[in-house]
């Protein structure tokens, strides 16, 4: 995360305000970290609600297999949606109560898994979009913008 904050955030930040005046650099900074801001949160929101729906659906698929009755099924998937504070049902016994304790481990980490790599993916469009969309000012050769 801060390796990917590091290549993207300041070369954004710089080319934003480079493209404004100085008499709107305090408009520029502000708009910047509002929608800086504004894409963390919506992130974190998004990828926060697809983390708990895909640990749910691999709850429920791995439940299908288990060998027990429909009312400690229905239990599992209402403790499923406590995500990481998932406990097992009380009702459970024996091998049952390790199978379902392996079950949440192996579905929050499969859940965890998938939304870093779609941060990673995020992370490399925006490079990528980075590269393709901001150009560099001229320099002449004395380190001055040119005209």
């Amino acid at each position: 995360l801060g390796i990917g904050m590091g290549i993207t955030v300041a070369p954004l930040t710089t080319a934003v305000m480079g493209a404004v005046s100085e008499n709107n650099s305090g408009i520029a900074s502000g708009i910047n970290n509002t929608v800086a801001r504004a894409a963390g949160v919506l992130a974190i929101a998004l990828i926060g609600a697809f983390v708990l729906f895909s640990f749910k659906e691999a709850v429920e698929q791995g439940i299908v297999h288990l060998d027990m009755a429909n009312e400690l099924k229905a239990e599992i998937m209402q403790e499923a949606a406590n995500f990481s504070a998932a406990k097992v049902p009380v009702g459970l016994t024996g091998n049952n109560v390790g199978l379902v304790e392996q079950l949440f481990r192996d579905s929050f980490l499969g859940a965890f898994n998938r939304a870093v790599y779609i941060a990673s993916m995020l992370t490399f469009m925006g490079a990528l979009m980075a590269l393709i969309f901001i150009q560099p000012k001229n320099m002449s050769k004395d380190g001055e913008l040119a005209d």
